[in-house]
């Protein structure tokens, strides 16, 4: 018997503090039973539920299927484990006491006969049809749906009420690889990932499915869908970062239309949505880094989180954390799997959200507005009306809250709405044109208050952008500014670039920015990186990510940097879509920096976030390298290397002195290449920056920051505020440390907020509270537990 114990004691306080507020969150409307780990990576999750009403949980890992008791679900205890195949894909579903598995790897699908639980159980392999790997399982009414077999196909379909233990094949559907099915009475919902379809197939006869209609949208890669309750809406993922959970009306098959769509709140929408589930109008995914994700789903186009529990300390995009979830245990608890911190049992809370809709419309012309940012104050939710100038958004809360309305060009509007759980309140609100004003933008050196000449300013609202430059004194004049709320960066090549969000009135018509020395760059302005090549395709350009995908991998994010105050990167080529479109072919690409004077730093250190993806075309590793090189006084010194599949940001850190002196002509370059045409190669480099890593000077990229720890003395949960600028959030951890300087435990932030939530499961004592940003220091305080 493969044997799996609970975690310890010490292990399971660990377990709380990184997958609990591993994004400086308490979680909500979900909390921990029990937690089993194990020493190969898990990947889907299933049910059952014995005659006696006995609740097991069936975890796929990486070698075989593992069968955990639920008897006591504060401590599950693994009582039986079939080995298999090694794949990192296993899938399975249950027919009366039966699991079948798949996996990818080979002996086609796994029967497990379930009988005889606790004691026994009986299992076989069987090839099906000429199946020997199936990527996903379904079953609806004794017949069993057997997904991507063969890694190309569609899908077969075998009727398992003659004789479960040996399945009949009786028909397939196999225009397109299907990656996923989900089967309610004679409709069959179909998620094609690569062509990303969500199709609708009419199954009634068996052997002779038949497409009725089938619907894609922007950047779709449908992973796996689902039905609701009343059988009229799909609700679909897409596997890719920045995501979307998608609602969609089906109540006709041969028109399918989209109601909503909904992203995490904990990475605020990076990280991949991967499983959706619905039970009871409430959705339960398994979103990857962000772990499990509830939703309120009652009214379908106005989808509205209601919960969530990280699992893994992991942040952010990559396909990395939380693979499954099953939330149909009679029990009502939910299981899900992480793939490298184990099984986790949770007790959900589910409520009704407090919906508020309306229409938004001019008031003098009562034409409908579109892209009105709605807020309601105290949860912060934000939402933006339609085109057709209607909003719908919700809160887990109730009471009573000011909503504000605003859209640059018109007055801003404030309502106070009375908000109740299960409810819908509806308020429609009417906007005023505001008068222009004429916008001053000063732009100084700090320290010495100097004009900044040529420096860069984006001014950003929901819809449009602006780019200006300052004349001689520093300054820009904007006449006829439109009035309303906008995000503003300043920058220039030699300063650390600084942002804020403002409110511009004719009460407000003058701003002035302090750029500091130092070298920064998020790619937001153009300050003059130079690209050359001699590859036909794949060139470094400057542009917000688009996504690119093949055979499952995705290659460039679909988002720049989530540390830096823009959107922009430099990336090898940006057609979106098909990874082979416009990847680094057949050649070589160089970016190469402006000059950057070192003169006056001490000990300084570049930091650069980066990404990397490299594989041949048929998915295996490729060889190829991003190499990273410092010029410095016209010596040349390669300084990193990098290679494999990373497409999600890492940080690398380069210290200057470890290469060559300190001068002022000074360059750094990326090359990349492609060394055989099998190959998809592609990179990214973000938020550029030079720090001064000494202990004096005055080129220190960060400033001491006001820290407060409450309660005093400590109870269970410890409150952080600090006054950290949001353009130096960047890496936030807390860290709590013993009177010996051991650390005790470390806590990632997430960045651009100024209050966090932390667990404090430590005996009394003093103890020292740290926040770091970059492995800097930012602060220090003490902390006493009684």
């Amino acid at each position: 018997m493969h044997k799996h114990s609970l975690i310890s004691l010490s292990g399971l306080v660990f377990l709380i503090f990184f997958s609990l507020i591993s994004f400086g969150q308490i979680p909500q409307n979900l909390s921990l039973s029990g937690h089993l780990s194990y020493p190969k990576p898990l990947n889907d999750i299933w049910g059952y539920t014995d005659s006696s009403g006995h609740e097991y949980a069936l975890v796929g890992t990486f070698d075989g299927l593992s069968i955990v008791d639920l008897a006591n679900p504060s401590d599950p205890q693994e009582i039986h484990f079939v080995p298999g195949e090694n794949s990192i894909w296993r899938d399975m579903k249950t027919f009366q006491h039966y699991v079948y598995v798949s996996n990818e790897t080979g002996r086609g699908t796994l029967i497990v006969d379930l009988s005889g639980l606790p004691q026994t159980i009986s299992w076989k392999d069987t090839v099906l049809q000429g199946v020997n790997t199936i990527h996903n399982l379904w079953i609806a009414d004794g017949f069993l749906y057997e997904s991507g077999f063969n890694s190309t196909g569609g899908f077969r379909i075998f009727d398992l009420n003659p004789d479960p233990w040996n399945p009949v094949y009786v028909g397939q559907y196999n225009p397109r690889y299907v990656h996923d099915v989900y089967v309610r009475g004679n409709l069959a919902y179909s998620a094609e990932i690569y062509d990303g379809l969500l199709s609708i197939v009419d199954v009634s006869v068996k052997n002779a499915p038949q497409e009725i209609s089938n619907t894609d949208w922007i950047n779709s890669f449908t992973h796996n869908t689902w039905l609701n309750d009343s059988g009229t809406v799909c609700f679909t993922t897409d596997e890719l970062n920045n995501a979307y959970i998608y609602a969609w009306d089906v109540s006709d098959p041969t028109d399918v239309r989209q109601l909503d769509r909904i992203r995490s709140s904990l990475s605020k929408g990076k990280a991949a949505p991967h499983n959706v589930h619905v039970l009871n109008d409430y959705l339960i995914t398994s979103y990857y880094a962000d772990g499990i994700h509830l939703v309120d789903a009652s009214r379908p186009n106005n989808l509205v989180e209601i919960g969530y529990f990280d699992t893994s300390p992991r942040t952010g995009p990559g396909l990395v954390g939380c693979w499954g979830a099953y939330p149909f245990l009679p029990s009502g608890l939910i299981l899900a799997t992480d793939m490298e911190y184990g099984l986790y049992v949770l007790q959900p809370q589910y409520i009704r959200a407090s919906h508020l809709e309306g229409l938004i419309t001019e008031a003098t012309t009562g034409i409908p507005l579109p892209g009105v940012e709605i807020e309601i104050v105290g949860p912060g939710i934000l939402d933006y009306s339609t085109t057709s100038g209607n909003y719908a958004m919700g809160s887990t809360e109730s009471g009573a809250f000011s909503v504000i309305y605003a859209k640059p060009g018109y007055a801003r509007e404030i309502r106070t709405v009375i908000l109740t759980n299960g409810q819908l309140t509806v308020q429609n609100v009417q906007m005023t044109p505001a008068a222009p004003v004429t916008l001053s933008i000063t732009i100084l050196e700090e320290g010495t208050n100097s004009p900044l000449a040529d420096a860069d300013i984006e001014i950003t609202s929901p819809s449009d952008t602006f780019i200006y430059k300052t004349d001689n004194n520093g300054q820009v004049q904007i006449a006829n500014f439109t009035s309303g709320g906008y995000k503003i960066i300043a920058g220039k090549w030699g300063y650390q670039s600084a942002d804020l969000r403002a409110d511009i009135n004719p009460g407000s018509p003058s701003l002035t920015f302090y750029l500091a020395r130092g070298y920064y760059d998020d790619f937001t302005f153009d300050f003059h990186w130079s690209a050359f090549a001699t590859a036909q395709k794949g060139n470094w350009v400057r542009d917000i990510p688009k996504a690119t995908f093949n055979l499952g991998h995705i290659y460039n994010p679909d988002d720049d940097s989530p540390h830096d105050l823009g959107r922009k990167a430099y990336i090898t080529g940006n057609q979106g879509g098909n990874a082979l479109n416009d990847d680094v072919q057949n050649g070589t690409t160089i970016l190469l920096s402006p000059n950057m004077d070192f003169s006056s730093y001490i000990d300084p250190v570049i930091k650069f976030d980066w990404w990397m993806a490299n594989h041949d075309i048929s998915g295996l590793p490729g060889n190829d390298t991003l190499i990273a090189e410092l010029i410095l006084g016209g010596s040349l010194y390669e300084v990193a290397r990098f290679s494999g599949y990373r497409s999600y940001w890492d940080t690398a850190s380069i210290r200057i002195r470890d290469y060559g002196p300190l001068g002022p002509t000074n360059f750094i370059r990326f090359k990349i290449a492609e060394t055989s045409p099998e190959h998809i190669t592609e990179a990214g480099i973000d938020f550029f920056r030079v720090m001064e890593t000494a202990t004096t000077g005055l080129t220190d990229e960060y400033k001491p920051v006001h820290l407060k720890l409450y309660p005093v003395p400590v109870s269970d949960w410890l409150s952080i505020t600090c006054d950290l600028p949001s353009s130096e959030s960047r890496d936030l951890h807390f860290s709590i440390w013993n009177v010996q300087g051991k650390k005790l435990a470390d806590f990632p932030l997430y960045p651009h907020q100024n209050h966090w939530a932390v667990p404090f499961d430590l005996p009394s004592g003093i103890y020292l509270g740290t926040l770091e940003s970059e492995g800097r220091r930012m602060a220090a305080q003490k902390i006493v537990k009684y």
